[in-house]
């Protein structure tokens, strides 16, 4: 547990959502990921149980859910195994909903009743941009971090090409978007640095509450693999090497936990954008490890689907490649050792 103290209120909203995970998610995640689809009852369950919109306001069906909320509900929802699905909730649920909320709560959305968003990173120069169940989603907010402006668009201003080839994410159901002829942003917000390296931190310390609830499932799997598979007449653990692997995944899945709670506790805290960023190079690295020697345990087996072993090391390589660049990452925390704050450059 962290040396942060979870409320009441925290305890009992996880509980929650460790309930519905177990009853309804972790039941079908194998299935849902073989069919690399997701099921859409799950994702009406979680919007008729309120967890969806948990960021809204009291007067809009919410309870104003802050980020120790959200971080949260990815984590317990991360647990089940699918690194897509809870990708999906995190586009929509914790980054989608709050953005609009702080940045277009005047914008009226086609009357919709429960609209859903889905929220892009892009860099100058990009023509297209990988997004996250883009053919679910009703309106698309795309962050343009060398620009610092939000850009919301209509599912109908974009030209969707499936992208389910890519290494992983498979539930996510990626889809390389690009504008169309016609398309023009709804709306243009244009944010301070500070703003926009807010949500870009925001993101960050997201994917680690993603990426902790997957390493809990994965050193739990890890675990009870090395102790059911039998090699010269005895169980995986009676070896020194697969007992120090083993321990390896859970410091490093443990000092995630603890860097995940230290940072999403001080977000009010002018250091909360530099945390984010050292903590999003850490995961960048440890995931790595965690799920190297997953399957370095499993051996053969870690490289057939009958396993999940594989799968954990494709979505993990898949952060790798969506995410911020690892030697772009080490740039920034050397900026923080030379103490030089990134919400200054």
């Amino acid at each position: 547990m962290s040396i942060y103290k979870l409320t009441e209120e925290h305890q009992l909203f996880r509980a929650s959502i460790k309930k519905w995970t177990d009853q309804k998610l972790v039941p079908v995640v194998t299935d849902m990921e073989h069919a690399k689809r997701i099921d859409e009852s799950l994702i009406e369950s979680l919007d008729q149980l309120g967890f969806l919109s948990a960021a809204l306001p009291e007067d809009k069906g919410g309870f104003d859910a802050d980020v120790i909320w959200q971080v949260l509900l990815l984590e317990e929802i991360a647990k089940a195994g699918s690194v897509g699905f809870t990708q999906v909730v995190k586009q929509h649920a914790a980054l989608g909903i709050p953005i609009v909320q702080k940045h277009f709560p005047h914008i009226n959305f086609n009357d919709s009743e429960k609209p859903f968003f889905t929220y892009v990173q892009k860099k100058d120069g990009a023509t297209q941009s990988v997004i996250i169940n883009g053919q679910k989603a009703d309106f698309v907010i795309v962050h343009n971090i060398d620009q610092y402006t939000l850009e919301m668009y209509s599912r109908n201003d974009l030209v969707l090409q499936q992208a389910d080839d890519l290494v992983g994410w498979h539930t996510a159901q990626l889809a390389l978007a690009g504008l169309s002829d016609s398309g023009m942003p709804i709306e243009t917000i244009y944010l301070s640095k500070e703003q926009s390296l807010y949500w870009q931190a925001t993101n960050h310390l997201f994917d680690a509450a993603v990426f902790y609830g997957v390493a809990k499932k994965i050193c739990a799997e890890t675990t009870n693999y090395a102790k059911t598979r039998i090699q010269f007449d005895g169980p995986l653990t009676q070896f020194q090497v697969v007992r120090h692997s083993i321990v390896d995944q859970a410091i490093a899945t443990e000092k995630l936990l603890q860097l995940l709670y230290v940072t999403a506790f001080n977000d009010t805290n002018p250091a909360y954008i530099n945390q984010c960023f050292a903590l999003h190079l850490y995961v960048l690295n440890e995931i790595h490890l965690i799920t190297d020697r997953n399957v370095q345990i499993h051996g053969g087996n870690g490289f057939m689907m009958e396993y999940n072993a594989q799968r954990y090391w494709r979505d993990s390589q898949m952060y790798r490649v969506l995410s911020t660049e690892t030697a772009y990452g080490a740039n920034d925390i050397g900026k923080i050792l030379l103490n030089t704050p990134i919400s200054t450059y």
